[in-house]
């Protein structure tokens, strides 16, 4: 795994502090992080044609994830009479909240066997064509009663 992290600090005391914490964290999980996984970023930043194919990528993931909040919204809006969920198109990224009470994932997870956060925050790229209405039909049935 490749990842990052930024925090923005008032100044730079905060930004001292705050990185001295992230450093001991650092050091106390894992020491000296394998650099494999830099080095492959560094290549595909650094390499035009990887670059490319990696930003088209990326383009096709964004409009994938857009297309599935979408659908998500025009399907449940079809099987979930009296609700609006149109709040989750103003949302953007990977991840929604769909506004599901904990109780209420813990039901979609017993008995649909749908997983999501308990806060009710959903990943948009977990959704596709094969699951979208099995998704929506659960949903729908957790207002049916």
């Amino acid at each position: 795994r490749v990842g990052g992290l930024s925090v923005v600090c008032e100044d730079t005391a905060s930004a001292a502090n705050v990185f001295g914490q992230l450093k001991a964290t650092v050091r106390r999980n894992y020491s000296s992080p394998p650099a494999h996984g830099a080095f492959l970023v560094s290549r595909v930043l650094n390499t035009p044609q990887l670059r490319d194919q990696w930003l088209s990528e990326v383009e096709t993931m964004r409009l994938r994830i857009i297309d599935m909040r979408s659908r998500l919204v025009s399907v449940l809006a079809q099987k979930v009479a009296g609700r609006d969920f149109s709040f989750i198109l103003r949302q953007s990224g990977m991840f929604s909240y769909t506004g599901l009470t904990p109780q209420q994932v813990d039901e979609l997870k017993d008995v649909h066997g749908i997983y999501m956060l308990r806060s009710g925050r959903v990943c948009m790229a977990g959704l596709n064509e094969g699951n979208i209405d099995k998704v929506c039909d659960a949903i729908a049935s957790l207002f049916a009663h």
